[in-house]
């Protein structure tokens, strides 16, 4: 069994081990066509004998349906072989990570054709083969010179092969390579957050439960930069966690590898202290970038207990033997998990909302829409790719000072005031990795005393406020729309929220203007009336009519206080107006119509009402000036009724 360091021992001369070229055989389909230096089990250069652990090299070199595209990067591993037997080879216990660059070129411009040569496009890779996973560098350098090699048209010597091997290694520190995270992957942080958004995190949390994942999409270079940028996102994963991750036999866990050294930094100490890196690809867990139909049968049913896969088939997706807890789709940044139980463990809280919101939110700020972003990925500053990364190593800290802060508890009590703290990681996620592999072995190595180092609590806690309901409905709304739905959405609701403003201020302008018009018809109506009236009219004063009338419909008032016989004379009945001569007198007898006047009722010991006094908002006084006569040229609105009967006549014009 091998670490990683042990393969950066081996490598110190060569950060490339092996350069290969691949072809599309018209009859014997993908093959390697050259190889430097000579591989495993043969001793000729320009071997194209394959061991047979890397059988499958030439169909991941070639994945499918690159035939479509002019050229393509693709990521995948392979098992480090001793090289001390036969063809065969022998595994020991390490990863070889593997870069293939491909092109295609019409064939009629190729030199030195050969019979082979029958299609009317050639198609070729570049393979790079390294015992580290500097994918970003490789990726580099082979672009560069698979340009090259196409632009010479002359596909028939391995020297450009053996002068690419030299120039790739020659002035290459290789221990200083894992120490730049920017090695590790060609893809964008950014373009994760911009592709997944708050699911980011899901991703995230699936890769620590060690569940079966299956990712597919298009082009296949997105696919596999985007799988290694994900796992590079676990601090230090990529120094110590990657050995043996593409075969079931072998565990990727070194427990050495966590005994500080003299020579390692701040940083390094407290993250091996702290247990860091998770590794999630321990025995039967695979991680392969790249999985081709042939090796199908790795994660069938009975064979990987977990495992994170990349894949262009869409055959896989269907496939009655793969047992699948989640699925992928890098190309539209879906995710679909598959039972309620793990739903549950997913579910981001209040706090992990947050988390993503911040993260989010300062990407799409300094996101360049014009052209490719990948310009800035090598700056520093909110929102880049190094902040990205640094956040999710702060969140791995704070949880892992949490859950220690937990299960260091001295009593019970303190147990439990300090689970709140847990729960805002979501404590159903918490249960779940506590029966991980990879919580085990972090258990074996973690340092208790690196609580008085870090602070205990999520990095987001906080009290709930409204901003947190926002955050809320966006997850809900976004969380099975693609990245173009997002936008769509979120344009469309800017649109809403202009209209919405919009119509508010309008109808705020005919409110005002409606009021205006009431009030100045309301003033119109008095300056109106106050024209009209009398010298007289004007200097009377207002008369105190005592408490407020009660209503027309209005329930009698209380008699509780009063005594029976005062009570009875309140609920009888008042007297006829036309028949009662206590309350009445006749006058103007001689008129063809009789009119009355009203005369005050005295009804002993109670005082009477108001509103049994007759009084009119158009006429001023009491009922003594309802014979005054109207003033000349009074309008029909101001004419004075001539007796009490015509009071109910009384109407506006």
């Amino acid at each position: 069994m091998s670490s990683l360091k042990g393969n950066m021992d081996q490598a110190t001369e060569s950060t490339v081990d092996y350069i290969l070229l691949v072809e599309f055989h018209h009859k014997n389909g993908p093959q390697v066509q050259f190889s430097y230096p000579p591989l495993p089990g043969n001793t000729d250069e320009g071997s194209n004998e394959l061991p047979e652990a890397w059988i499958s090299l030439p169909f991941m070199a070639l994945p499918e349906g690159v035939h479509n595209r002019m050229e393509e990067t693709v990521y995948f591993h392979l098992p480090i072989l001793d090289g001390s037997d036969t063809a065969v080879g022998s595994t020991q216990g390490g990863t070889m990570f593997c870069v293939a660059s491909f092109r295609q070129i019409d064939a009629n411009l190729v030199e030195n054709k050969n019979a082979d040569v029958t299609r009317s496009y050639v198609q070729k890779s570049v393979v790079f083969m390294s015992r580290i996973p500097v994918y970003g560098l490789l990726s580099t350098k082979l672009n560069v010179f698979s340009d090259v090699l196409f632009a010479q048209r002359d596909f028939t010597s391995i020297d450009m092969l053996k002068q690419c091997y030299h120039q790739v290694n020659n002035g290459t520190k290789v221990a200083a390579l894992l120490d730049d995270p920017a090695e590790t992957s060609m893809a964008s942080l950014r373009s994760l957050v911009k592709k997944f958004r708050y699911k980011l995190l899901v991703l995230v949390k699936l890769l620590l439960l060690e569940k079966r994942v299956l990712t597919h999409g298009s082009p296949v270079r997105d696919l596999c930069s985007g799988l290694v940028a994900l796992v590079a996102l676990v601090p230090d994963l990529f120094a110590s966690g990657l050995d043996g991750v593409c075969e079931l036999e072998h565990t990727a866990f070194h427990k050495e590898y966590f005994t500080e050294k003299d020579t390692d930094s701040f940083e390094q100490k407290l993250h091996k202290r702290l247990g860091l890196p998770f590794v999630p690809f321990s025995k039967d867990c695979l991680f392969q970038p790249y999985l081709t139909l042939q090796d199908a049968d790795l994660i069938y049913i009975g064979n990987a207990r977990s495992f994170l896969v990349g894949t262009t088939n869409a055959l896989l997706l269907s496939h009655n033997k793969i047992p699948l807890d989640a699925v992928v789709d890098f190309e539209i940044g879906t995710v679909k998990i598959n039972g309620s139980a793990l739903n549950d463990q997913l579910r981001l809280t209040t706090e992990d909302l947050r988390f993503m919101d911040k993260i989010t939110s300062e990407v799409d700020a300094t996101w360049v829409s014009e052209g490719p972003d990948a310009g800035r990925d090598a700056l520093t500053f909110n929102g880049s790719n190094a902040w990205v990364r640094k956040m999710f190593e702060n969140y791995m800290q704070s949880y892992i000072a949490t859950y220690l802060d937990f299960i260091t508890a001295a009593t019970k009590t303190d147990r439990d005031k300090r689970y709140d703290g847990i729960t805002t990681f979501n404590s159903d996620f918490v249960n779940g990795w506590s029966t991980t592999s990879n919580y085990a072995a972090w258990k074996s190595v973690v340092d208790p005393t690196v609580l008085s180092s870090v602070t205990a609590g999520h990095p987001n806690r906080g009290k709930w406020t409204f901003a947190d309901a926002k955050i809320q409905l966006n997850n809900k709304m976004f969380d099975n729309m693609t990245e173009e739905q997002v936008k769509e959405a979120q344009k469309q609701a800017d649109e809403a929220g202009i209209a919405l403003k919009q119509a508010s201020t309008e109808v705020s302008a005919a409110w005002l203007s409606a009021k205006s018009s009431v009030s100045g018809w309301f003033t119109k109506k008095k300056l109106q009336y106050d024209a009209y009236q009398t010298p007289a009219q004007k200097r009377q004063p207002e008369v105190d009519d005592g408490p407020p009338s009660r209503p027309k419909h209005s329930p009698p008032p209380s008699t509780s206080f009063l005594t029976s016989n005062q009570a009875e004379d309140v609920r009888s009945p008042r007297p006829s107006m036309e028949t009662d001569s206590s309350f009445l007198s006749r006058s103007n007898s001689n008129s063809p119509r009789h009119r009355t006047s009203m005369e005050m009722p005295t009804m002993s010991p109670l005082k009477p009402s108001s509103s049994e006094r007759i009084s009119s908002p158009l006429v001023p006084g009491n009922a003594k000036d309802l014979s005054r006569p109207p003033a000349e040229n009074a309008p029909a609105f101001l004419s004075w009724p001539s007796s009490v009967d015509d009071l109910g006549q009384l109407k506006l014009n």
